[in-house]
């Protein structure tokens, strides 16, 4: 099963309550994101194998103009639908792109657990033509050096196959790969030391963020957040 046909299958995909309604431990990642790229309000954002729209949907609520691109056409049905139903004044405007090799140009790059599902020497050199100038790409995704990962996609029975990218996603893989693509500018957050679905308070939610990124344990993170720019 290649990654088209394992995320058209409905169960593999988040539901509407869970784009629109999520985790306090996933609006922290998401507010961390925007934190690491300050985009200008109302910007145009590509979010780049968006999925059922988990990170679509908090940028499209934020007022930013949101272009949703993945491969999976169900998943891009899943959020025209969502947004057709819950949209309001406030919310930017979605375009839905199932083309992932052609781009539209754009300031800002981001995603959600993408990076690990794709060939990074191919598509960081994508994104990196797609930047306008002072572009900045920003992704989020599991750390290969935290060892719990291994055991969830066990407990899950999820296909090795469709998760076997993980272990590209390490710092010093993820900084080699951006760097023979032409990003001369990259930085790492760790994000949270323990597993954040774990945590439900708050306080120990960002407590956890914190230890995440401390320089000596920031290699061992739950998950990375990447920055990088041309």
């Amino acid at each position: 099963m290649n990654q088209e046909e394992y995320f058209d299958v409905k169960t593999n995909r988040f539901s509407e309550s869970q784009v629109l309604h999520p985790k306090n431990y996933q609006l922290l990642e998401y507010q961390t994101i925007l934190s690491l790229i300050h985009p200008d309000p109302k910007s145009s954002i590509i979010d780049f194998g968006c999925g059922s729209g988990r990170l679509t949907f908090y940028l499209l609520q934020k007022g930013f103009n949101v272009t949703a691109v993945d491969i999976s056409k169900k998943s891009l049905h899943d959020v025209g639908q969502i947004y057709k139903k819950h949209k309001t004044r406030s919310w930017g405007k979605l375009t839905i792109s199932s083309d992932t090799e052609h781009i539209p140009k754009s300031r800002y790059i981001v995603g959600t657990d993408i990076l690990h599902h794709i060939n990074l020497e191919k598509y960081f050199l994508i994104f990196k033509k797609s930047l306008t100038k002072n572009g900045t790409i920003a992704f989020s995704e599991p750390n290969a050096w935290h060892l719990p990962w291994y055991l969830f996609l066990a407990l899950e029975k999820i296909p090795w196959d469709i998760e076997k990218g993980i272990l590209n996603c390490n710092i010093f893989t993820l900084k080699k790969i951006l760097t023979q693509s032409g990003f001369e500018h990259t930085a790492f957050t760790g994000y949270g030391l323990f597993p954040m679905p774990l945590l439900k308070n708050k306080s120990l939610l960002k407590i956890n963020y914190r230890t995440g990124n401390l320089t000596l344990l920031r290699p061992f993170a739950f998950r990375l957040l990447i920055v990088a720019t041309p």
